[in-house]
């Protein structure tokens, strides 16, 4: 069966964005529940094949539900995401949402108003250069 995929199925509490970090060869999934969660899949070798790679989940970050998270993208090598919920695009880290851009209406003293979800713009773009 050489040059077939073999699939299998994992779980996902309502999965919506996705990305894929080159570098590191991960795939990280947002799933859009409260909590949020970032699911992070990577690259394992099989036991049976040496030479076959499947993804296999590597950890679960967790973020307030508040967020809304429904799209990811990787920007300049860091995980980021649009926060419906705060009305702006985040940067994720292990344990934090730092708010990164958000448009000029939304903007209060130079944070993004985010008492309430106003906008609901659920994707992400990024242009890198």
């Amino acid at each position: 069966m050489a040059g077939r995929a073999t699939t299998g199925w994992t779980a996902l509490p309502h999965p919506s964005g996705v990305t894929f970090d080159e570098h590191t060869e991960r795939v990280h999934v947002a799933c859009t529940r409260n909590p949020n969660e970032i699911v992070t899949l990577s690259a394992v070798r099989a036991d049976v094949d040496a030479a076959r790679r499947v993804l296999f989940p590597e950890r679960t970050m967790v973020f307030p539900g508040r967020c809304y998270i429904h799209d990811l993208a990787m920007i300049r090598g860091r995980l980021h995401a649009n926060a419906v919920g705060l009305n702006a695009v985040v940067a994720l880290g292990a344990t934090d949402v730092r708010p990164v851009w958000w448009p000029r209406v939304m903007d209060a003293g130079g944070r993004p108003r985010a008492e309430r979800n106003y906008i609901q713009f659920h994707s992400i773009a990024a242009r890198c250069s």
